[in-house]
């Protein structure tokens, strides 16, 4: 008998490699709890796909309730290296766009020009500089808000300034974000166009259908989604989870001042969209569950929402 085949050498090796496993799940979350300088970010991230490469090979190892732990503890070091990311970006960058707004339109105010002059139509919903949930952490978007609207919703620059954005419950809709943003999550959406052209930290998507989203940002994760299109300029791998059906292309968003927003937002390394990891997964082969798309995904957005897609 070979002695690889033993139950006790078997067991000896799952035990090995869970220890392993916690050894660096415990080392990466003490280390973000602790993390006091964006250069370290880079090691932090190294050693949290590490561990995810480490949670995609336990399924030889763990059972279901053993995977489904280890990919919850994944997601929420995770979610706690965003944190630590947003934390250490410098505040006052988020604060340059309204100097500058104001800096704009300051001689139209001396000169007694109107100055409602460059409002946008009447139909488009443009949040207005200071959002009514500036005060709180999270901009909230949900069905109210598009109440009055031509179902477009436009938050200029100035109007999020770094704050994260809630994006649920919304059905044949879309919101354009032409603002840093620290982090998006969007849940239940459907039939619904999304732009978000600086986000900072990552963005999670939970229960889209027949969606589009361009997203420049520095992670992604959809979850529970379908038939829906994905044009990043992400910095880390994509990740999907319990999906159907999703398509993922390069993604450049050219609006006004969207280099300058990119780089207030730190987004300036390498594109990975094609780099996605499927939990769901975990064999060699192409997992049939997303597939990759070539054409799309280079889009002008103009300040009042529109969408003209160039390549």
């Amino acid at each position: 008998m070979d002695p690889s085949d033993s139950p006790c050498v078997a067991e000896e090796t799952a035990a090995s490699y869970s220890a392993r496993f916690q050894t660096l799940l415990s080392t990466l979350n003490a280390s973000t709890a602790s993390v006091e300088k964006t250069s370290d970010l880079s090691a932090l991230r190294d050693s949290l796909a590490e561990l995810r490469s480490l949670t995609a090979g336990g399924a030889q190892w763990w059972v279901g309730y053993e995977m489904r732990r280890a990919q919850e503890e994944v997601r929420a070091a995770a979610d706690a290296l965003d944190a630590a990311d947003r934390r250490l970006q410098p505040r006052k960058r988020f604060q340059f766009g309204m100097r500058a707004r104001k800096a704009a339109v300051q001689p139209d105010e001396e000169s007694g020009a109107d100055k409602n002059a460059f409002k946008a139509e009447p139909d488009i919903a443009t949040s207005p500089p200071t959002h009514p949930l500036s005060g709180s952490k999270c901009v909230e978007i949900n069905r109210e808000s598009l109440k009055g609207s031509s179902q477009v919703l436009v938050y200029p620059r100035g109007s999020v300034e770094g704050k994260d954005v809630l994006l649920h419950d919304v059905c044949d809709a879309r919101v354009v974000i032409l603002d840093v943003v620290g982090a998006v999550r969007a849940n239940n959406l459907k039939n619904c166009e999304v732009v978000a052209s600086a986000v900072a930290g990552s963005v999670h998507v939970t229960g889209a259908r027949g969606c589009k989203f361009w997203l420049a940002c520095r992670q992604v994760r959809i979850h529970e989604s379908v038939d829906t299109s994905f044009y990043l300029d992400v910095k880390g791998k994509p990740i999907v989870e319990s999906c159907e059906g999703v398509r993922f292309g390069e993604g450049r968003i050219q609006s006004k001042g969207s280099r300058e927003l990119l780089e207030m937002a730190g987004l300036k390394e390498e594109n990975k969209w094609r780099e996605v990891q499927d939990f769901n997964w975990l064999h060699e082969s192409q997992s049939p569950y997303w597939s990759l798309m070539e054409k799309g995904g280079v889009v002008e957005v103009s300040e009042d929402g529109n969408i003209k897609i160039l390549e």
